[in-house]
């Protein structure tokens, strides 16, 4: 039995975008399979928000300065909010984030989900290594659904692979401890007819079901680069089509 946390990233306030469907739909399938899931759909959650001093339970005087990465801690300065957030990370195995890509990017909620959960000293700590992080050893996977056919999202035809699309995303989930599958992508989700996009939700409830099988992000070591920054080698890699997932 695997625990899967669902992190639903879009603006839609009434659960029917192409990310919800997909995201319902692979929570029935991995609920008959044996598996937990539990699903937070951020706008309806309280991170419609950035972030500000509504986070915190001390509040600062007129003449302090805001720091918002010191009012981070200790743990028990924040709201409510947060610390439901941080309970769903520390309980799950698998990380997964539903979104659309919007202006090369994943919608400004979840930004606003891991500037607010992905807490200072908690979820990233300069002073301590990676492997004694709390959220270390879980995973995690970016679904992204597009306007765009896939080619667009291609190294050398069109803009650049999701993975390097995503690099500072990701990169900053896998400095918290989690290992990061490759992105997957779902093209033109918008545009499909029914019966279409009804068989890309079968097709990712098995790529979840397989997700263990799933290649990672080849994150380097601190320290261990050979004179190319790393995002350079996400550039070129080529994006996994869903039915190649579905059946690894």
């Amino acid at each position: 039995m695997v625990k899967f946390l669902f992190v639903i990233a879009h603006a839609d306030p009434h659960a029917t975008s192409t990310s919800h469907q997909l995201a319902r739909s692979a929570e029935a399938h991995l609920k008959s399979k044996g598996h937990e899931v539990r699903l937070v759909d951020l706008i309806n959650c309280g991170f419609k928000e950035c972030a500000s001093t509504d986070d915190f339970v001390k509040q600062l005087t007129p003449n302090d300065r805001f720091n918002y990465a010191q009012q981070q801690s200790p743990l028990d300065n924040l709201s409510s909010t947060i610390r439901e957030q941080q309970e769903n990370l520390l309980w799950c195995n698998n990380l997964i984030i539903f979104g659309p890509v919007w202006f090369y990017h994943l919608p400004a909620c979840l930004y606003a989900y891991i500037e607010r959960v992905f807490t200072a000293g908690w979820a990233y700590n300069f002073n301590i290594a990676r492997e004694e992080l709390p959220l270390y050893g879980r995973k995690a996977l970016i679904v992204a659904t597009t306007g765009a056919e896939g080619g667009y999202y291609s190294h050398g035809k069109g803009l650049a692979s999701l993975d390097a699309l995503f690099y500072s995303t990701t990169y900053g989930i896998h400095g918290c401890g989690f290992e990061v599958y490759r992105s997957q992508g779902i093209w033109s989700a918008a545009h499909l007819p029914p019966e279409q996009f009804e068989k890309k939700c079968q097709q990712l409830n098995l790529a979840l079901e397989k997700l263990e099988k799933r290649p990672l992000l080849p994150f380097s070591d601190p320290g261990k680069k050979a004179g190319t920054d790393e995002i350079e080698t996400f550039i070129p890699l080529q994006n996994i089509e869903l039915e190649d997932a579905a059946n690894a």
